[in-house]
């Protein structure tokens, strides 16, 4: 299945392609989705996951054609 994600702030987005399009297996979760994207251990319990445009919990199951989005709460300036 193909995901499109917006990492956000502070998350290396590995495995995405130029468009931040990912391939993952057919039932995988946000949750394994965090892990190859690698977002950073420390940064993991303050991420906010929105699928689709509405807020989720990381053991939530994507589908085909999903849109991710990473938001954190952390800002610098």
């Amino acid at each position: 299945m193909r995901v499109q994600v917006y990492p956000g702030a502070m998350v290396k987005g590995e495995g995405l392609d130029e468009d931040g399009y990912i391939e993952m297996v057919e039932g995988a979760s946000v949750a394994q989705l965090i892990a190859i994207v690698s977002v950073p251990l420390f940064l993991r319990p303050l991420l906010i996951v929105s699928v689709n445009g509405r807020t989720v919990k990381k053991n939530h199951v994507l589908h085909d054609g999903d849109t991710v989005s990473f938001l954190t709460p952390l800002a610098g300036g």
